[in-house]
């Protein structure tokens, strides 16, 4: 297999790398956000699937400083054993306009809320594929993706990681009790209640390798 995703990811990596190349035959650039870094095994894996097919790309993620099982050497170890030039920028109060450079991998190091609310103001700042992975509590996922969801054209995808019911009540170090599905189905992305948004698939993650489902849907 030669994009192995990270923590929680197996049986994924097909479906993945096939909205990848969905969301890049549509796009002239393809700009990936992934919230909840860890050691950037996704997140280097997902970019480098954008290097291959997508004419204009760029990875970027954002995590806490000191977030679920992050590792700052091994995310730039990864990107650099694959050419790919990677950074990883400490974030404060008064970095407003930072947005990740083209044909980089960049981690910001703050919380993803006010990231998205800061530092992608600006109009021509969009996201084109998104995977929310952080804290999965239906709090913070609501509210991420409420966020988000102004910055995804038509055409974009956003996933949702730990999406299946034998992921809801897991402990969670901010949340408490994890709930992503709970989180969609208040969103109405589920029920197709919410306007602008179809519901792609639920794509079933490999449970013998501990692998959790996905949910995917469409700016339409």
């Amino acid at each position: 297999m030669k994009h192995e995703l990270g923590i929680c990811m197996a049986g994924l990596e097909e479906a993945i790398e096939s909205y990848v190349r969905l969301v890049a035959g549509r796009f002239r650039q393809v700009r990936y956000l992934e919230i909840g870094v860890a050691s950037g095994q996704t997140l280097v894996a997902v970019t480098d699937m954008l290097r291959e097919c997508a004419r204009l790309w760029t990875g970027f993620g954002v995590d806490l400083p000191d977030g679920y099982s992050l590792e700052r050497n091994a995310i730039l170890q990864r990107a650099n054993a694959l050419g790919i030039p990677a950074m990883i920028i400490e974030m404060n109060d008064s970095m407003l306009s930072v947005f990740p450079r083209a044909n980089h991998i960049t981690v910001f190091l703050k919380a993803a809320q006010p990231f998205i609310e800061t530092n992608l103001d600006q109009p021509s700042e969009t996201v084109e594929l998104a995977l929310i992975d952080g804290c999965h509590g239906k709090d913070c996922v609501e509210k991420e993706f409420g966020l988000l969801e102004k910055k995804v054209p038509d055409g974009g995808i956003v996933m949702f990681h730990d999406f299946g019911q034998d992921s809801v009540g897991e402990p969670q170090p901010h949340c408490g009790t994890g709930d992503a599905l709970g989180a969609c189905r208040a969103l109405g992305l589920l029920d197709g209640s919410r306007r602008g948004w179809k519901h792609l698939a639920t794509v079933i993650g490999d449970k013998e390798r501990n692998g959790r489902d996905l949910g995917v849907f469409e700016r339409c």
